[in-house]
């Protein structure tokens, strides 16, 4: 077991673990943060309520996923351009993620105060154009709780979990022979 889900266990946070190593940027909190925060998160649209909704209306679904594909792939392209023009604020902190949780990081360094909160920024693997900002409490000198969170990347966040959960599975297995 990992040192991430026996502290979450012992503390009455139910969640599953899963390693792996993610770079991340972090500082104290500062009013400054709050408000790049939110220009990240509506710098990522998202089109799947589009195609939803069109998808509900009975719309020929095979153009449509065309349509959505295409319109991702231009969208990847602005994000990377967006990142460009995003003006980060500068953080003063650098580390790895090495495991997480739904709603818990564990940092590899134990530089962190405890029950100070922190803002982060990192990328996801799976969403490599993507910057994820959120805001979260140090619980110990490298565990946070994640405190705020764009409801898009929460749900990015725990399908990465369930993802990672389910490759890992699989590699059990297949190393076992089944």
């Amino acid at each position: 077991m990992h040192k991430l889900y026996e502290f979450c266990k012992d503390r009455g946070i139910n969640t599953r673990v899963v390693e792996s190593v993610i770079a991340v940027e972090f500082s104290l909190e500062r009013k400054e943060f709050l408000e790049e925060y939110f220009r990240i998160g509506a710098a990522y649209e998202d089109v799947n309520p589009w195609g939803n909704k069109l998808k509900d209306r009975g719309e020929d679904t095979l153009v449509l996923e065309i349509l959505v594909e295409l319109y991702k792939k231009i969208s990847r392209l602005e994000h990377r351009m967006i990142r460009q023009e995003l003006d980060l604020v500068a953080l003063e902190s650098k580390s790895n993620i090495l495991a997480l949780g739904h709603g818990v990081l564990f940092l590899e360094d134990e530089i962190l105060e405890v029950g100070s909160i922190y803002y982060l920024r990192f990328v996801l693997p799976s969403f490599s154009d993507r910057i994820i900002a959120i805001f979260a409490k140090a619980l110990s000198a490298n565990i946070l709780q994640i405190t705020k969170m764009q409801a898009r990347d929460i749900q990015d966040f725990d399908s990465y979990i369930a993802n990672t959960e389910m490759a890992t599975i699989r590699v059990q297995k297949y190393l076992k022979g089944e």
